[in-house]
């Protein structure tokens, strides 16, 4: 009988096989020591909240750079063999800023950047730098901005905004902007739109309306653009605002500077306000420019701006975009007419104001209360009661309504020329 012997190439292959062994091993004792590692992170974790919440963690009023906590954490994971985890550090920073014992939150910082190796989610510093703009330490949280790259993570956008965000929500937060847009360009994050967009609302929503100006400058300065949506939030905001010291045409300026185009909301926001600081022609110059630039008025514009031209007693400028606005083919509603009417009275045409009542109903624009008030005060003041008397019986033959004080201001006319006859 032969003996069978094994080439020499199986025989490598068999001592290969052999060697393979010991590797499948090692990884099982290597998964089997990560798993008993979490599971020794785990107990240390729950000791150091077991302990948190039994002592309520009390700190040592005459050694505020030991707190209890911070102790608790390097005893916890030390006890079980593990090092002490990003989530141990959220814990404790989240549990001090909760009670507001911000004086032992330097200590804990002090420790994770001096002694700990691991990157620092970038959500942990985040949410402590609300925390301490939500306490009023709005210069403890720049400063632990500034410090991010120390703990061993990249500051972003995210960062950022959270910050600004904080800052701008009170008055006395808005003070640091400036400081923390000079640090920015110190640690070379470059302000994006997302970041002007948080500034530029909360400066004009907290009525800094000038803060948001020099803002503006700034971006001027440093050769920044902003996108449309940007410039009509701001100049929205800087219109609606009862600061009659804006120089809003010189503001349109300055964004136009930095490539704005105002559209046609924009303009009707500067027609707005511009009437409603008793600036009738400056309106009606920016209801020509818009038409310049390709936009054709809403009837919205044409209503501020006869309210303006009116008020500034620019009467026939008033005629001439009455005119305009039926040559554009734009119908008049009821508010144009009463400004209209209103016109004509106050430049003492008063039949020409009732022929314009009876001109609204041939077009289907029924007269109000209004319509009618406008005239019965403008006979009453003229001392044309009679005429009035005629107005009042035509009025209740069309069943309209008057008010109150329209009521009393007819037959005190009558009675104070003596004719009672006609007041009942």
């Amino acid at each position: 009988m032969v003996r069978w012997l094994p080439t020499p190439e199986r025989a490598a292959k068999f001592i290969k096989k052999l060697r393979k062994c010991p590797t499948l091993s090692t990884k099982k004792v290597q998964s089997q020591e990560s798993f008993d590692q979490l599971q020794q992170q785990h107990r240390a974790m729950n000791s150091l909240i077991k302990f948190a919440t039994e002592t309520q963690a009390v700190e040592e009023e005459d050694d505020p750079g030991s707190p209890k906590l911070l102790s608790a954490l390097i005893h916890s994971f030390a006890a079980h063999n593990c090092d002490p985890t990003p989530k141990a550090y959220d814990f404790i920073l989240k549990t001090l800023s909760s009670s507001s014992r911000f004086l032992h939150i330097p200590a804990v910082l002090c420790h994770l950047e001096a002694v700990e190796r691991f990157e620092t989610p970038e959500f942990i510093l985040v949410d402590l730098m609300k925390s301490l703009c939500k306490g009023g330490r709005f210069q403890e949280a720049i400063n632990l901005f500034c410090s991010i790259p120390k703990f061993r993570c990249v500051p972003s956008v995210l960062s950022l905004n959270a910050l600004l965000s904080s800052l701008c929500g009170t008055r006395e937060g808005l003070e640091f902007v400036p400081d923390v847009l000079l640090k920015c360009g110190q640690m070379g994050i470059r302000i994006g739109d997302s970041s002007l967009r948080i500034l530029i609302k909360a400066l004009s929503t907290e009525g800094s309306v000038h803060r948001a100006i020099n803002l503006l400058k700034y971006l001027i300065s440093i050769e920044m653009t902003l996108d449309a949506g940007l410039s009509s939030v701001i100049l929205s905001a800087l219109c609606g605002k009862e600061d009659y010291s804006i120089d809003i045409l010189g503001f349109l300026e300055e964004m136009e500077k930095l490539g704005f185009c105002p559209g046609l909301g924009d303009y009707t926001n500067v027609i707005k306000y511009l009437v409603k600081i008793s600036k009738g022609n400056d309106a009606l110059d920016v209801l020509n420019r818009m038409k310049t630039d390709g936009f054709k008025p809403t009837i919205a514009c044409y209503t501020w701006v006869l309210h303006g031209l009116i008020e500034a007693k620019e009467y026939a400028r008033a005629e001439n975009v009455f005119d305009e606005l039926l040559v554009f083919g734009l119908v008049p509603n009821i508010y144009i007419y009463n400004l209209h009417i209103s016109g004509l009275c106050k430049q003492n045409r008063i039949e020409e104001a009732i022929s314009m009542i009876g001109f609204m109903e041939e077009l289907c624009c029924t007269p109000n209360e209004t319509s009618y008030e406008i005239v019965f005060l403008a006979l009453h003041q003229a001392g044309q009661l009679g005429r009035a008397s005629e107005l009042w019986k035509d009025m209740q033959s069309r069943g309209v309504n008057l008010n109150l004080n329209t009521h009393l201001t007819i037959p005190e006319g009558f009675v104070g020329e003596g004719s009672m006859k006609e007041a009942f």
